[in-house]
Parts: structure tokens; C-alpha cells; sequence
């Protein structure tokens, strides 16, 4: 059911068969700078994290939040929780070592597939929030909606 006219929601599908890394689940991080919405103009910082679960994956369990949710602030309470400032290794990774144990695990052709498709949810999902974004501009910077380069940070 399509939510109205000022409701907010998320929208999200639950993957059942995920990549997984030592039996864990994970997540990306990644960083964008915008720095034009006209022309869309984005910049990928070459570094992020990756973060894991702290139990391993399994659906028997649909409950256990620690083998099916990445979140730091819940996976830090866990048991298996390792704090470890090496970057591959532990409970949160940089995202280069990521990348490196992508690419060992599935090979350069599907490392490079889906590295492709990273960029491609990042281009969609800032055309998905351009419109949004230019409102907030038009109404917080005032030299944005003079049509004045914008030289504010936010």
C-alpha cells in the first residue's frame, strides 16, 4: 500500500540468500560529495568500511539480530563483537579490504559487476533525491535561489 501525501516510510527487501564472508553478513559504507545537482555532479571517495554481523547467518533463526543486522551500535554489545584496528579483520573492515577479499572470494569479472552496479544504485539514488535536495537548497540558501553559485557548506 503506497503511502500518503506526507507520510514517510522505508522501502526494503529482506535478501534471503546473502553475500556472505566467513559465514557473516555485511554491509558498505559508502562516502559521495555532491558538488551540482545541475548537471549532476558526484564524487565517490575511494575509501568506506564495511561491517559484519557478529553471529553467523542462518534462517533458522529469523530473530537473531546479530547474524541478520549489520548495525554497529547493535553488534557492539555482542559477544562476537572484535574491535580490531587492522583493516581486515574484525567486526568492521575498510572498505579496500573489502574490495580485495571480494575479488579473491568471486574473481575480477564478478568483483568488477558489482562494483559497477554500486555505481549505478549511487547515480539512481541521488537522481532520486535531486528534487528533494534542490527545495531544501532553493529554501535554506538563498544565493542558490537568486540562481547564484552556491558557495555555502551545509
Amino acid at each position: 500500500q503506497l503511502l500518503g501525501e506526507g507520510q514517510r516510510g522505508v522501502a526494503s527487501r529482506y535478501l534471503d540468500r546473502p553475500f556472505l564472508l566467513d559465514g557473516l553478513k555485511s554491509d558498505i559504507r559508502i562516502y559521495v560529495l555532491v558538488t551540482s545537482w545541475h548537471p549532476l555532479t558526484v564524487y565517490q571517495y575511494g575509501e568506506g568500511l564495511a561491517r559484519f554481523a557478529t553471529e553467523p547467518y542462518t534462517l533458522d533463526d529469523i530473530q537473531g539480530r546479530c547474524a541478520h543486522l549489520t548495525n554497529y551500535s547493535l553488534n557492539k554489545l555482542s559477544a562476537g563483537f572484535v574491535n580490531d584496528d587492522s583493516e581486515a579483520s574484525g567486526s568492521k573492515w575498510s572498505l579496500a579490504a573489502f574490495k580485495q577479499r571480494l575479488l579473491r572470494e568471486v574473481g575480477e569479472a564478478r568483483a568488477s559487476e558489482v562494483w559497477r552496479r554500486v555505481d549505478d544504485i549511487v547515480v539512481k539514488t541521488m537522481i532520486g533525491v535531486e528534487s528533494i535536495m534542490v527545495e531544501g537548497m532553493q529554501e535554506y540558501l538563498p544565493s542558490y535561489a537568486r540562481g547564484e553559485p552556491n558557495r555555502q557548506c551545509f
